[in-house]
């Protein structure tokens, strides 16, 4: 709810928004009494976002609530425990305990967005993170190569081999996941992979063919010779499949999918040579059975490396990575598989849904998110960092 600024409780008082601390706490903010912000920058209906071109007038300023359990704010049965938080014009946040944090809020521009970036610790949203960034790799799904030249071209220019180790090293990357089409080693194709790969190297970024189709599960020689193409290709230092058998049914036969997935493994491995072998995997595998352990268990058991897929728009709390995650962390750890947790940043119609994406809530937030995962996981055995998907929708994430 806007209030002008003549109405502001807290104007000439020692509870100024510039101040560092508040001495009281003002009835109306005392009337929220428990909860989290939803609206953040503007007023909105409980539960809703602001479109990102609405702000507050001068000398205005939005209150709200929610119940941290993803429930609409709003209704007296579901208050939740967390400190109430007031967002002012100035940047500046009157959280419940009595203190002000003073921040920038120009680029937080949906409720959403606002909600996923505050913790209990009262961090504020744009913050930058302490150290570099949690993001170490990212899926490069798609190329450069002119379709006319070679029919599996893409003609995407933020994926000429420069731009690419522009992009990657810009972002302080250590690994990047090239995607890779059949036949690899002919045509136009393979002398973009290759010099991606190199200008890569150059950088001193390790490099992953990345591939896969669910057709490769029943026929594994498939998956076989697109290894044994990547590599022909270009100089990888490993091989990552991203097969999603999953995807083809709600609930697939796990006995016999997993069972394929593990042979197709096996076959890839053949041809690999040294080259370490990965799998992206939701972080649910570790729900669904596989003999006397999970999916994922049998998986863990058969690859070198796995992407924990954890797609969400905050770190925290309900539907959160972290909590998302940490069955799977803890099974990868436990096998002694080195991991990265998976983020989204694609439209929500290609993520499902804005919940699973960073697409709404921007670059500024994916950072202050992902650095909660890293602090979360780093102490775990296998820890690699924060892989995004993908260069491309990352390249065009707004602020």
């Amino acid at each position: 709810m806007p209030l002008a600024a003549s109405a502001d409780p807290l104007a000439g008082s020692t509870n100024e928004i510039a101040s560092v601390a508040v001495a009281s706490i003002p009835s109306w903010v005392g009337a929220i009494e428990r909860g989290h912000v939803q609206a953040a920058i503007a007023s909105v209906e409980p539960g809703a976002d602001v479109l990102s071109s609405v702000a507050p007038a001068s000398g205005e300023y939005s209150v709200g609530f929610d119940d941290g359990q993803n429930v609409p704010s709003g209704l007296a049965d579901y208050f939740g425990t967390r400190a109430a938080i007031v967002t002012t014009t100035e940047g500046s946040i009157v959280t419940r305990a009595g203190t002000v944090v003073t921040c920038s809020l120009d680029e937080v521009t949906t409720a959403s967005g606002f909600l996923a970036s505050i913790g209990t610790d009262m961090t504020c949203p744009t913050a930058e993170p302490a150290g570099p960034s949690a993001i170490t790799s990212a899926w490069a799904w798609g190329n450069s190569v002119d379709p006319l030249v070679d029919n599996r071209g893409l003609g995407q220019p933020g994926m000429t081999p420069a731009a690419l180790a522009l992009f990657a090293t810009t972002r302080g990357l250590t690994h990047v996941n090239l995607s890779v089409p059949w036949a690899a080693n002919e045509g136009a194709i393979s002398t973009w992979v290759a010099d991606c790969v190199a200008a890569l190297h150059a950088e001193g970024i390790t490099v992953s063919a990345l591939g896969g189709d669910n057709g490769w599960l029943a026929d594994p020689t498939l998956a076989a010779r697109w290894v044994s193409d990547a590599l022909e290709a270009g100089d990888f230092d490993s091989v990552q499949f991203d097969v999603e058998p999953w995807n083809t049914s709600v609930e697939p036969d796990w006995a016999t999918v997993t069972t394929q997935y593990v042979a197709m493994i096996d076959a890839a491995r053949a041809e690999a040579g040294s080259a370490p072998i990965g799998v992206d995997a939701p972080w649910w595998l570790t729900t669904k059975t596989y003999g006397t352990m999970s999916v994922l268990d049998a998986l863990l058991a058969a690859t070198d490396t796995v992407a924990i897929v954890a797609f969400s728009d905050h770190a925290l709390g309900t539907g959160g990575i972290v909590p998302l995650a940490s069955d799977a962390v803890t099974a990868a750890s436990a096998a002694g598989v080195p991991f990265t947790i998976g983020v989204e940043t694609d439209t929500p119609a290609i993520a499902g849904g804005a919940q699973y994406t960073f697409y709404d809530e921007g670059s500024s937030v994916l950072e202050t998110e992902t650095a909660k995962v890293r602090t979360a996981f780093a102490t775990t055995p296998g820890y690699a960092g924060v892989t995004v998907e993908h260069v491309l929708a990352w390249g065009a994430l707004g602020a």
